[in-house]
């Protein structure tokens, strides 16, 4: 069928239509590929900036606390302060020397302030939970290392070596008395943590790494906290020493 467009021109309607299709056909077409290829460009984006598989972390890219996390760095470390504890007759944690006397369990604060205040009165301790099996107190002398984490007065009278397990609830038990002392005994008494992760708990050295990658940005004390938390809270596993990095703003 033919008509006249008003210009004494002829048309066909059926061609018009199918040129409408035709048009409607073309840009639904064409919106369709310029979808697809958005979405093309958005996936590569999101594959090559952003989660980084296998992180665990929930984060866009794994941040320089992971990398460590996940490093050899520290093994080393860990290892040689696990050693020097053995050599000092450590055998179990937590194992606390006061002065070089050793504490071997998680006993109350009043224990430990026994031993500190016959040392500030310049007295040898002779308590009866100083002695090892043969009923004997020994002393032994630590030597201290640019390495060690110290926390209180550098001049104190009174030298806590605390050799430690992150996973281990007994160590847990103990920061509280270790906190007091700190607090009753200010100025007098500094505290020195060494790394003695026990081989049948689990995330004990990713505990302890975390610790030392934590050092590494100025908060090994902040993350010590923080460790213990976890383990007195049950909840010490992996994911929450990685989001442990994100609660303490760590890079």
């Amino acid at each position: 069928m033919t008509e006249n467009n008003g210009n004494g021109n002829l048309y066909n309607a059926s061609d018009v239509a199918k040129n409408k299709q035709s048009f409607w056909l073309g840009l639904t077409i064409g919106i369709s590929i310029i979808s697809t290829l958005a979405l093309c460009a958005l996936l590569v984006y999101m594959f090559t900036q952003g989660t980084v598989a296998g992180n665990g972390s929930g984060k866009t890219k794994v941040t320089q606390y992971e990398q460590c996390l996940s490093s050899t760095e520290f093994n080393q470390k860990i290892d040689d302060s696990s050693a020097s504890g053995a050599q000092y007759g450590v055998a179990g944690t937590p194992a606390v020397f006061i002065n070089g006397y050793l504490i071997a369990g998680a006993y109350p604060v009043d224990y430990f302030k026994q031993v500190i205040d016959d040392l500030l009165a310049g007295k040898e301790p002779k308590q009866e939970f100083l002695q090892d099996e043969n009923g004997k107190i020994n002393k032994v002398d630590i030597t201290l290392t640019s390495d060690d984490h110290v926390m209180g007065a550098d001049d104190a009278k009174i030298t806590l070596v605390e050799y430690s397990d992150f996973e281990c609830p007994y160590c847990a038990r103990v920061i509280p008395s270790i906190d007091q002392l700190m607090k009753d005994y200010e100025g007098q008494i500094k505290l020195v943590f060494r790394h003695f992760p026990l081989s049948f708990h689990a995330n004990a050295k990713n505990g302890a790494i975390a610790a030392e990658c934590a050092a590494k940005q100025g908060k090994f004390w902040e993350m010590y906290t923080k460790l213990f938390e976890l383990n007195s809270a049950g909840s010490f596993n992996l994911d929450n020493i990685k989001k442990a990095g994100t609660d303490l703003g760590l890079k």
